[in-house]
């Protein structure tokens, strides 16, 4: 058992109390043992050591051996006690494995990165999980708390990094988010702010800067074009406006993504413009309002006129 030997821990989990005084630090793994590429079977030797580099670094906490562990197909399952190791900096599991007919351990690289559920240990330290006030936890392969001294930060997603106390950090910076399940219906909008927070939408003052009035309206909507269209990747059939068209008319109307491509279209901002345009409207009613008032009574005096001059005397309206 030199080389071609391969272990991924596949869960780590915890099973826990209801208060901090029923726990302990003891934690379940679960991994698959590869020989050149061939699943293991049999009884193995483990040693699991646990560092804070995945490269090099100090060893924290003892060396945990295994003795006679039964190995299936590849997969195993063993519980593991390094004491309260966790304070929320990164900790990574080095494993060490020997079959029973061989003489020495070989070492499995590279090193494990512990997730987040060892993290739960911290509230050991406290009276009760809800009195664990520096909380920190980091749930994936390679996800970090970025410092000790961070409160109540979480990293969930391979390669994730929490930076800001009281902060859940979800995947990298260029990491898809996909969501397989909404709650029901509800009429809170919600928006992205400047850092990629999930915020309220608001268009409070208080947020804005260098603010001027904004006059186009019926112009700009007659150089719009809608189009129905489906879309690309479901086929659903749609209708809307196309970004590219509406950043030649307006750009202030469209957003771009990181590569500086034209995206989207504000849709919501539009309102600013009908607003005008409605305005421009009324004020166009109102002029032919008068115009037509205008020329009722113009009407009138020439039906007098003519009726004075014929000896006829105008007929009156009844009411």
């Amino acid at each position: 058992m030199k080389k071609g030997m391969l272990i991924v821990c596949l869960a780590i989990a915890f099973a826990f109390g209801g208060i901090a005084s029923a726990q302990t630090s003891e934690f379940a793994c679960q991994g698959r043992l590869l020989r050149a590429g061939v699943p293991s079977t049999g009884s193995v030797d483990f040693e699991f050591r646990l560092f804070d580099d995945v490269a090099v670094g100090t060893q924290v906490g003892p060396t945990v051996s295994l003795s006679a562990v039964s190995v299936n197909n590849g997969v195993f399952s063993v519980r593991l006690d390094f004491g309260n190791q966790f304070p929320g900096a990164n900790r990574f599991l080095e494993i060490r494995v020997r079959q029973v007919t061989d003489d020495f351990f070989t070492v499995l690289t590279p090193r494990q990165s512990i997730t987040s559920a060892p993290y739960s240990i911290k509230s050991l330290t406290a009276d009760s999980a809800t009195n664990a006030t520096a909380a920190t936890n980091a749930l994936g392969n390679n996800a970090a708390v970025g410092s000790a001294s961070l409160t109540f930060a979480t990293a969930i997603g391979a390669g994730s990094t929490v930076t800001t106390s009281n902060t859940i950090q979800l995947g990298r910076p260029n990491d898809r988010v996909r969501i397989s399940g909404l709650g029901t219906a509800g009429s809170q909008s919600l928006c992205s702010n400047s850092n990629n927070e999930i915020s309220t939408c608001s268009s409070s003052i208080r947020y804005k800067s260098n603010i001027h009035v904004f006059s186009s309206g019926l112009d700009l909507i007659r150089r719009l074009r809608p189009v129905t269209f489906q879309w690309k990747e479901s086929g659903m059939a749609d209708l809307g406006l196309l970004a590219e068209e509406v950043n030649k008319v307006e750009p202030v109307l469209t957003t771009t993504n990181d590569k500086g491509e034209i995206e989207g279209v504000k849709y919501n901002q539009l309102s600013a413009v009908f607003i005008n345009a409605f305005k421009e409207q009324q004020a166009q009613i109102e002029k032919l309002e008068k115009q037509i008032a205008a020329q009722q009574t113009q009407i009138k005096a020439l039906t007098r006129h003519v009726s004075l001059r014929s000896g006829r005397t105008p007929a009156r309206r009844t009411k």
